[in-house]
């Protein structure tokens, strides 16, 4: 049984490491990513995540993508610099 649990994280651990990855390149060129604070632009939360890296800005938190790539590797408004689709 804990071989298989043992297993199962590896499998989850890859899953999330591919989506960070995916998320980083995606970060990169995408032309809602503010580098300079390391930001989303896009994307605003009403509440703090408390698992999560925010900026509060204008009463709404940023979500700090340059500390949690995985957020951009399953946005739905990623949109590349040039603005162009890909």
């Amino acid at each position: 049984m804990l071989a298989r649990k043992s297993d199962e994280v590896e499998e989850l651990a890859k899953v999330l490491a591919g989506m960070v990855l995916m998320g980083v390149e995606k970060r990169a060129r995408c032309a809602y990513y503010d580098p300079t604070k390391g930001v989303c632009t896009r994307v605003s939360l009403s509440y703090r995540p408390p698992w999560m890296v925010v900026v509060e800005e204008g009463g709404r938190y940023l979500v700090v993508v340059s500390k949690h790539p995985e957020v951009c590797a399953v946005c739905p408004f990623w949109k590349p610099i040039d603005g162009g689709e890909e």
